[in-house]
């Protein structure tokens, strides 16, 4: 279960299941509207409304508004140990189940079993679901899991430097004072965890901004090839 928050001329909550939170996020994909997943579970929801003005139809007002998607369990302790039982309940698919063995319950997937303990904190902490038995990941998990895969991050630009340390020629800046002989360098490289992101930009601002790019574009692609209904 989601809350779900709608900002437009006014802020509106509700809450959605999954079933109508995978539907949003497909409906927000096939209308190119900008999407950023977090490592908590939650989907964010942003693009501009466009609309005729209402005494001149030549003109059109826009307002920018979004959507929220909070999970009510937020996922919190993504670890590795805990990724690797994840993806093994995932590639299991229908064979996960949960069991009770020696009164305690716990998932199976065929030749692996997760021990008790592990496979109650996965189900306390919105990681898994008892779907009739089966035992599967919650949309929740499969988002944070994505976002984990595609952190980003920046390098800090070298800023002044003397233009001999590089190795090329050149006085640089030619000023009386600390400055005297420098050049600024401000170029940041944006890089994203899953290694298809490695590319450098004039400022870090911009290594911001193609950063954020490169997630939207991994978030749209996770829902469309990932999200089932």
């Amino acid at each position: 279960m989601f809350r779900l928050t709608l900002t437009q001329e006014f802020v509106r909550e509700t809450t959605a299941t999954e079933s109508h939170a995978i539907t949003l996020l497909r409906r927000t994909v096939r209308r190119g509207y900008d999407v950023e997943a977090a490592t908590d579970g939650s989907v964010a929801v942003n693009w501009t409304y466009r609309r005729f003005h209402p005494r001149d139809e030549n003109r059109t007002l826009t307002e920018p508004r979004s959507l929220t998607l909070t999970p009510q369990i937020l996922i919190r302790g993504l670890t590795e140990a805990t990724r690797r039982d994840l993806e093994l309940i995932q590639e299991a698919g229908r064979r996960a189940r949960f069991e009770s063995q020696s009164g305690r319950q716990v998932v199976t997937t065929g030749f692996h079993r997760i021990p008790p303990a592990a496979s109650a904190r996965l189900h306390e902490r919105g990681f898994i679901t008892d779907d009739h038995g089966r035992a599967r990941l919650t949309l929740p998990a499969l988002i944070a899991m994505h976002a984990q895969d595609h952190r980003t991050h920046t390098t800090t630009p070298q800023g002044w430097a003397r233009p001999s340390d590089a190795g090329h020629a050149g006085a640089g800046l030619n000023r009386p004072g600390r400055r005297n002989g420098l050049l600024y360098n401000g170029t940041s490289a944006a890089l994203c965890r899953c290694g298809a992101l490695n590319v450098h930009a004039d400022t870090r601002d911009e290594a911001r901004r193609r950063a954020r790019d490169h997630q939207r574009t991994a978030t749209a692609q996770f829902i469309r090839e990932a999200l089932t209904t």
